[in-house]
């Protein structure tokens, strides 16, 4: 058995349910039975093509609601997918094709599959099991790319076994907050195993997920429309959206819950949160690497500072000092992370496998210490990584796509929070002649996600190095503090 065996159970019990919600989309609102269809006709077209079981297909596509179509219909087949924003794949994955809706370049795969929506439509006959072939339970079903504890992009595997259940930890660990809520709206992208997992989870459970909008206005627009019941999302987006309540009173949430993941919370924002959006407010702690490791409600993690959550059973998670050794309840050391829904390594990167994955733990980069009531307190990173919304990002990539721009002389970038305590990327810049933002930013734009590209650009005489020519981060951090 696999998720998709549990999603078409769902199909069958639900038909006519909504199951996925994209305002402004070329679908907008699909039903369980639609979206049964979508996945054997997508089931049958790629098998047609010679897509067969083991194969490692990227997927790029902008639709959310295709985009999950093709995840399931070929996961139907054994196709092992993984979701990309771009074509540039880690140079240690190499994938059989990469489904687009647009010829792109791409590298590392054998084909390009150009697809539209008339992969969907046909009679949504099913294979049947001969023709796709016997699965088992520890074969590679799913990859996701993360950034992991360096910010360079690896591929984590997971086989049907560890889906399910991840999928059956989502069950529990947000039963509190999300229990009640039919009707989900999910902003991580299907790229993060935040984004499929909750995708998964949703539906599993004969839910309806809900994608952003086109327009901002849309999405809004929709949580009403569609009677959306609860918010899975890093707390950048929960700031987003606390912004528009302020500056439309018109609209009135009817939010019942709100699970936010991927960075830490701030108290400010946490207040502005719970009087425009919702009360019910909970926050968690997790990774690629081993799943939502700890949850607890907002009002914990703001009291103390840098809590995150109280640590989920099944997980091991300690503070350890430099030889490997558990430090006693509240002593800060390198956090590592142990239990079942741990992956143990990254695909085909033995060097960075060797440096996060040691002695059955997993080691994320966090500094920190766990309470005796095991609540797990953050107070750094181990290397200069940047954390924007959940998304891990080295600076110096970011680096080197501002100094691509003819006009930079210098560049550095740090994270800075804003008011709400959200992370965000500043760049201190020494400029070649005369400054020129404008054109700085849209060549941002053409170089990196969009979540990466600077949100304040900071001119500088100069960028703070040492001795041997490296960034002195910490002066940089000042030097940002005060302008």
């Amino acid at each position: 058995m696999n998720i998709v065996d549990l999603i078409l159970y769902q199909c069958r019990q639900r038909p006519p349910a909504p199951a996925l919600c994209a305002p402004g989309s070329g679908f907008g609102l699909v039903s369980y039975a639609r979206l049964e269809r979508f996945v054997h006709n997508i089931s049958r077209r790629a098998h047609a093509l010679g897509l067969a079981r083991g194969d490692i297909v990227a997927i790029l596509i902008s639709d959310p609601i295709l985009h999950v179509a093709f995840i399931l219909g070929l996961s139907r087949i054994g196709v092992v997918t993984v979701s990309v924003r771009s074509p540039d794949l880690p140079k240690e994955l190499h994938v059989a094709a990469l489904i687009s809706e647009a010829a792109v370049r791409f590298s590392n795969a054998g084909r390009a599959i150009i697809i539209d929506m008339a992969w969907t439509e046909g009679d949504g006959h099913a294979l049947d099991d001969l023709q796709i072939g016997a699965g088992h339970d520890e074969e590679l079903h799913r990859i996701s790319l993360t950034s992991g504890t360096t910010g360079e992009s690896k591929a984590v595997g997971f086989s049907q076994q560890m889906i399910l259940a991840r999928v059956y930890h989502y069950f529990w660990v947000l039963g509190v907050s999300m229990s009640d809520c039919a009707r989900i709206f999910v902003d991580p992208g299907l790229a993060t195993a935040f984004g499929y997992f909750a995708v998964m989870y949703i539906l599993a459970r004969g839910g309806m997920v809900m994608f952003r909008g086109s327009e901002p206005i849309e999405t809004m627009q929709a949580f009403g429309l569609y009677k959306v019941q609860g918010i899975i999302a890093a707390p950048a987006a929960a700031a987003e959206f606390a912004d528009y309540y302020e500056k439309v009173p018109a609209f009135a949430s009817g939010l019942q819950s709100i699970y936010l993941g991927g960075s830490l919370m701030s108290q400010a924002l946490s207040n502005r949160i719970r009087s425009e959006l919702c009360s019910n407010l909970n926050c968690g702690y997790g990774s690629t690497e081993a799943g939502i490791v700890a949850v607890c409600p907002v009002k914990v993690a703001t009291s103390i500072a840098g809590a995150v959550g109280y640590v989920a059973p099944g997980f091991v998670v300690e503070a350890v000092d430099g030889a490997g050794r558990p430090l006693p309840a509240g002593e800060v050391g390198r956090i590592r992370i142990g239990g079942p829904l741990c992956v143990d390594r990254y695909l085909g990167a033995p060097e960075s496998s060797a440096t996060s994955f040691k002695d059955g733990y997993f080691f994320p980069g966090d500094v920190g210490t766990v309470t005796a009531d095991r609540l797990l307190v953050l107070v750094g990173r181990e290397a200069a990584i940047l954390n924007v919304g959940g998304d891990k990002i080295n600076p110096e990539r970011v680096e080197h796509a501002l100094m691509d721009y003819p006009a930079v002389a210098q560049v550095a970038v740090a994270g800075m929070a804003d008011n709400d305590g959200i992370e965000r990327i500043w760049a201190a810049v020494v400029w070649r002649g005369q400054a020129d933002e404008p054109g700085l930013r849209e060549h941002c734009r053409t170089q990196l996600p969009a979540e990466f590209v600077p949100a304040r650009l900071v001119t500088v005489a100069s960028i703070p190095r040492n001795e041997t020519g490296k960034i002195e981060r910490d002066q940089l951090v000042k030097l940002l503090t005060a302008t």
